[in-house]
């Protein structure tokens, strides 16, 4: 019922300020924005911030992105049962007092992340939407697609030549589930900062996923 509240609420927008479809297609974004948001905290998966606001602008660090994809994907329990994970170095950016150093360490193990340079992690460091979609893809499990199909399907995008080569098949990934919010005039913005706005969208997409029968938990 609420997702049908929630579309038709859309469908009056548009049609109201349909003479205006810039106005229209703003209001609709901030409609959907606000709903991802809404089960992002739902979920518990994010919250706001001590001032009672989310900062949806606000972009994302490593360490946070590593902290809610453990939660989102369960990849401490992934950890505990894959049958090569990765060894965990010592990294010195990343004392054991670290708040995400538990997860930063399962993060590095599932092979969902790792180290920019060898003991380091950059747990402060802002990810940029390329990085931040593709390690999102990568903790859902990027699909082997052919090198024809990713290059055909980034074809679509003005500004997919900006994405690194490591991380396209996980970019067509990220947007075959549709994780990645794509703007009204089809550009991805790969090297702009992941905001908090931006993983709430894609969280919202993969929460949505599980809710549907046809779409399994991550296998462990």
């Amino acid at each position: 019922m609420k997702k049908f509240l929630s579309t038709l609420l859309v469908t009056m927008l548009v049609s109201h300020f349909g003479s205006s479809p810039l106005l229209a297609n703003q209001l609709v974004e901030e409609k959907l924005s606000a709903d991802s948001i809404e089960q992002a905290i739902g979920s518990k998966l994010m919250s706001n911030y001590p001032d009672g606001k989310f900062h949806a602008d606000r972009p994302v660090t490593r360490a946070q992105l590593a902290s809610i994809l453990v939660k989102a994907f369960k990849l401490e329990r992934l950890a505990n049962t894959m049958p090569n994970p990765a060894p965990v170095p010592n990294l010195k950016d990343v004392p054991s007092s670290h708040w995400a150093a538990k997860d930063i360490q399962t993060v590095i193990r599932t092979k969902v992340m790792t180290g920019y340079r060898p003991g380091e992690f950059f747990p402060e460091e802002k990810v940029n939407r390329a990085e931040g979609f593709a390690i999102f893809a990568n903790a859902y499990m990027p699909f082997d697609y052919a090198d024809s199909t990713i290059a055909e399907t980034l074809l679509q995008y003005p500004d997919a030549d900006k994405i690194p080569t490591w991380a396209r098949k996980a970019i067509v990934t990220a947007l075959q589930q549709k994780f990645i919010n794509v703007s009204n005039l089809g550009y991805l913005n790969p090297l702009s900062p992941m905001t908090r706005g931006d993983l709430a969208h894609a969280l919202s997409q993969y929460l949505a996923q599980q809710s549907q029968p046809q779409y399994p938990a991550r296998k462990s």
